[in-house]
Formats: C-alpha cells, sequence, structure tokens
C-alpha cells in the first residue's frame, strides 16, 4: 500500500510528464525557419516565409523560439517566453497561448489574457529585397 506522500509525488510526476509532452506536442506541428545570426539579430531568408503566415525561429539551445508574423502591416517578431513564468507560448486559433498558467495573447505580443503582467518582448524587423533583420534578436 502507498503512503499519501507517495501517492501526491506519483502524481506530480505523471502530471509535469504528460504536460512536457502536451506543449512539445503543441510546438511541433509548427513550422520552424532557420535564421542566421548577424551583428544586428538574425536574419531570415524571404524565401523560407513564402507560403507562410506565421513561423517560429529557432534561436539556440536554451532560448525560447521567436515568433514571426506577417501582419496586414508587416512583419511582426516576439518571444515565445510567457511574461508570466517563461513557458513557452504556441499559436491556437488566432493568438498565442501559453500552455501553463493560461495567458494569452494577440500576435503582436499584447497581453488578452493574464496572469501575465506584461505583453511579450517585441523585436524590431527590416526588411530588405531578400530578407528579414529580426533586430537584436540574436543569443
Amino acid at each position: 500500500m502507498m503512503d499519501r506522500r507517495s501517492f501526491v509525488r506519483q502524481v506530480a510526476g505523471v502530471t509535469a510528464g504528460i504536460g512536457c509532452l502536451s506543449m512539445a506536442a503543441g510546438c511541433a506541428g509548427l513550422p520552424y525557419v532557420a535564421a542566421e545570426p548577424v551583428d544586428r539579430g538574425l536574419r531570415v531568408n524571404l524565401l523560407d516565409l513564402a507560403e507562410l503566415d506565421y513561423a517560429l525561429l529557432d534561436v539556440g539551445a536554451g532560448v525560447a523560439p521567436i515568433f514571426l508574423w506577417r501582419s496586414p502591416d508587416g512583419f511582426t517578431a516576439v518571444s515565445t517566453r510567457c511574461s508570466h513564468r517563461g513557458c513557452t507560448v504556441s499559436p491556437e486559433g488566432e493568438e498565442l497561448a501559453c500552455p501553463c498558467h493560461g495567458s494569452r495573447f494577440t500576435f503582436d505580443g499584447d497581453v488578452l489574457e493574464g496572469p501575465a503582467p506584461t505583453d511579450l518582448t517585441r523585436f524590431a524587423v527590416v526588411q530588405d529585397a531578400d530578407h528579414l533583420i529580426i533586430e537584436s534578436a540574436a543569443p
């Protein structure tokens, strides 16, 4: 027979494992685009974005990806690190959702629903004929 403390630990471990799996599965189907570090931030080839409304930029190990969205006004880039506790947000419908505590954001990074206290970190995006530069986004 299992005592209460062992039971709680086991349930907590299983719950944490399920949460990790669901977060990984949530991002698994999203398109990732290569980003090359440059002196001003990250460079992305526009051809890689030709058919995409949004994509994730892999910034490097241990750093939350950047969400890049093609808005009606051009491209927007925001961190996927939730301003509440640092979980990774991902697209859900027309919003970015935090799987940990339920915060919701616009694709521009504005808080729609807490507990997140502030907007997601935004990065300036500069476009030339062939590339986007996401400024100050290099790890």
